[in-house]
């Protein structure tokens, strides 16, 4: 393990804590709007038949108060759970309902235990959060690897969403660190999304 690495990913996570809690009500609403609409209309979304969101954090793109999930009845929608068992995240069915989540293992709110669950090798399309990305769409979480182990087991579309203070030009990187393809921001102008691969 690299611990300049480690040091610097460790920095940046206080930095982007310390600008999340700048951020006001109003703005995360605005900008996690822009997101949505942003997400909504990529080619990789409408052609995407099984997809993984997210349930958001403070700190996070708002998806939930966005995203109508009903504009798309032919696609089957999804979210991370905490499997015990495994020690990692898998993909659980999700009807639409953000009310009926309850909170999980680390604070993030997840489906019932009895939600259905889906291979990840089967998802087409997975939206992922973080603390910063950057051009070249690498990503930045919150230090427990988790994300980067359901991502290792995915073949769909991997999609970054981030704020506009999310987006850097470089970040510091490790091996296991996934990559994504498509990176979505709050960005004004015509840099907001960013095809990292050929998809």
């Amino acid at each position: 393990m690299n611990s300049t690495v480690q040091e610097a990913k460790a920095l940046l996570r206080v930095r982007q804590q310390l600008m999340a809690k700048s951020m006001t009500c109003d703005q995360r609403s605005l900008w996690s709007e822009v997101i949505v609409e942003r997400l909504t209309a990529l080619p990789a979304w409408q052609s995407a038949h099984r997809i993984l969101l997210y349930a958001p954090l403070r700190d996070e793109p708002d998806i939930a108060s966005h995203i109508r999930l009903d504009d798309f009845p032919n696609k089957e929608f999804f979210l991370p759970r905490f499997h015990a068992d495994s020690g990692g995240y898998v993909a659980t069915e999700f009807n639409g309902n953000w009310l009926e989540l309850l909170q999980g293992t680390f604070g993030i709110r997840e489906p019932k235990l009895e939600s259905p669950e889906l291979p990840l090798k089967h998802l087409d399309l997975i939206v992922v959060p973080g603390l910063v990305f950057d051009s070249q769409g690498h990503r930045l979480g919150r230090g427990k690897g988790f994300y980067d182990q359901l991502l290792a087991q995915t073949r769909g579309v991997k999609c970054g969403v981030a704020f506009e203070h999310q987006v850097m030009s470089d970040i510091p990187m490790e091996p296991h660190d996934i990559q994504m393809d498509i990176l979505i921001s709050s960005v004004r102008g015509n840099n907001f999304i960013q095809p990292i691969k050929t998809i």
